[in-house]
């Protein structure tokens, strides 16, 4: 597939993620973050197939809070046009979904600025 290209909105980047058959949400690309996180609503939502790995993560947020979250993996999710499989998600109560490095480790980043926009594009490794 084609790369990924993702246009700077007010200062962040956002992924169109989606699991099983639901429809894409933005996710938060966060190079700082090294997991992929998601909302209890929206991993019920999605209604893809998952498995459970661990049922009592500790999360540090960026703000210092400590949140309970269960880790899952999903057989399959798509970002954008690309498809990964056995993807691990840690999933919390009220959490805003992020895409960390669990999930871009398996691209290669390129930040460029066309126009006077700003763009990270994602290409498979």
């Amino acid at each position: 597939a084609a790369p990924l290209r993702l246009p700077m909105h007010e200062g962040h980047y956002y992924a169109p993620v989606a699991f099983g058959s639901a429809r894409p949400i933005a996710f938060l690309v966060d190079t700082g973050a090294s997991r992929t996180v998601m909302s209890k609503a929206m991993l019920d939502a999605s209604k893809a197939d998952y498995r459970k790995l661990d049922t009592a993560v500790q999360l540090m947020m960026a703000d210092g809070r400590r949140v309970r979250a269960q880790s899952v993996a999903f057989a399959s999710m798509r970002i954008g046009p690309f498809a990964l499989e056995n993807v691990q998600v840690v999933v919390c109560e009220g959490c805003v979904p992020l895409l960390g490095q669990a999930t871009l480790s398996r691209f290669d980043l390129k930040s460029s600025r066309v126009q006077g926009v700003e763009f990270l594009t994602l290409a498979r490794r």
